[in-house]
């Protein structure tokens, strides 16, 4: 009460309400941490393998293609087992302290990376990396939970989009920063130091300012808290709303959100850990060059969302299209451009390796259109089981992860320069997004669903 009636206080004087915008930049912040843990093994494997760090003290070692494969899926083994308990545990306990426990976690391990490899070898860092995906299964149900229980319903596609554009940027932070942190006297360890560092800051900031929901707030003023209070569905007595599982399951408009996610989180697979090894193999970029160009894709991803979020906004508050018709005009536009650019991408070889990198940043600025075609779906189709959802969805997208990497090495038998075992894996791609965008425009939907009830009667009478 003290703490916040003197914080209450502050804001009246200096005329600041709106402490909702702190939530979202803490997200932002949780976002950016977890992606830049996620991002910097592409460019850390190949700064422990195939460069000449400047101290000659650091360790390099001879690991052959389908370890690092192993490295880089080892992460998506331990996260995708932690979705559904980190959807129930954040719809039982409440976002903050799942979330909290997630960022300490993942810091800790991130931190412990160069000793236990030192020990281990790849290993180790497999080991690291499915612990730190246990830890951070929960970060997406937190995310959506805090969203929904944070955002006024008009300003939901906003500042959700801001909150989610911290994943890209954390892809600029994990690729093209870790390239000049390993190209410099730091060497690989670096990464793992910085990154850890920064959890830590962030985990610190989340645990004070940090909130449930505006209710359980200490630091936002009655008067915020009434108007984002009126502007969302009573979600007071969510706990005890039994789980209508049969209907979740029986969704057609789910699970066409499910097929387009999985569809895209392959493209996003290739793009996020193959891209280094690609510009590697096949273009012969040198590892600082490697960072700058596998970091420009997540740049301009990271700088798309934002004009997107405005195209968005000038849209729906013009009625030129509706949040249906806003929603799969976006994931259209993603898809059709991944389409063109991966068959493009299979024809190319060193001697275009300019365009090369043109289309893929061309390609990963088209899927800053994800946090506006995607990420919210969730809370349109169940504001209260939001969590849950998307701890579901991504049980499954985050499968597609998993077999991504020995989808790669099957075709790949070793980091070989074969351009045409790319093309293959580029045509995949090509094949697969399409099929995704048609399900998602023909069956998709953004308006809340007849089993997001308050009633506990009502549930068990619709799930009977």
């Amino acid at each position: 009460m003290i703490l916040h009636k003197i914080s209450s206080q502050i804001q009246s004087k200096c005329g600041f309400r709106g402490f909702r915008y702190v939530q979202i930049f803490l997200l932002f912040l949780a976002f950016t941490h977890s992606f830049f843990t996620r991002a910097n093994v592409g460019i850390s494997v190949v700064a422990m393998t195939d460069y000449t760090p400047i101290d000659p003290e650091i360790e390099i070692y001879d690991w052959n293609f389908n370890e690092k494969q192993l490295i880089l899926s080892s992460f998506n083994w331990g996260y995708v087992l932690t979705q559904l308990p980190g959807g129930y545990l954040t719809h039982r306990f409440g976002a903050k302290i799942i979330l909290c426990i997630s960022l300490l976690g993942t810091t800790v391990f991130q931190a412990l990376v160069p000793l236990c490899i030192s020990f281990g070898g790849w290993k180790a860092y497999c080991v690291i990396r499915v612990l730190q995906g246990l830890f951070q299964g929960a970060l997406f149900p937190t995310a959506i939970d805090l969203l929904s229980k944070w955002c006024p319903k008009e300003e939901r596609s906003m500042l959700g989009a801001i909150a989610f554009s911290g994943i890209r940027f954390g892809m600029v932070l994990g690729v093209g920063v870790s390239g000049f942190i390993a190209g410099s006297e730091m060497g690989w360890p670096g990464i793992s130091y910085i990154c850890g560092g920064f959890g830590l800051i962030t985990t610190i900031l989340f645990s004070i300012f940090g909130a449930n929901s505006p209710k359980r707030s200490l630091f936002i003023t009655q008067e915020e808290r009434n108007y984002i209070e009126s502007s969302l569905e009573d979600k007071s007595n969510v706990k005890h709303l039994p789980i209508p599982w049969r209907d979740i399951f029986k969704s057609t408009p789910y699970w066409a959100l499910i097929c387009i996610v999985c569809c895209q989180e392959f493209g996003a697979f290739i793009v996020l850990s193959e891209i280094p090894i690609y510009l590697d193999t096949i273009m012969n970029y040198d590892i600082e060059n490697n960072a700058i160009f596998s970091s420009l894709p997540h740049l301009s991803g990271w700088l798309m969302a934002y004009v997107c979020l405005l195209a968005g906004y000038f849209i729906r508050k013009h009625n030129l299209l509706s949040l249906a018709g806003l929603r799969k005009t976006f994931s259209s536009l993603s898809v059709i451009t991944s389409v063109v650019v991966f068959i493009a991408l299979g024809f190319l070889d060193e001697q275009f390796k300019t365009l090369a990198v043109v289309l893929i940043v061309i390609n990963s600025a088209f899927y800053g259109t994800y946090d506006i075609a995607y990420d919210l779906n969730i809370i349109d189709l169940s504001p209260n089981f939001s969590s849950l959802l998307i701890a579901i969805m991504n049980t499954f997208s985050f499968m597609v992860d998993l077999i991504g990497p020995f989808i790669v090495a099957l075709i790949i038998s070793d980091q070989e320069s074969d351009r045409e075992k790319w093309q293959i894996i580029f045509g995949i791609n090509a094949v697969i997004l399409p099929i995704g965008g048609l399900i998602y425009v023909l069956y998709g939907q953004m308006s809340v669903q007849s089993w997001n009830m308050r009633d506990e009667k009502e549930v068990k009478k619709v799930s009977a």
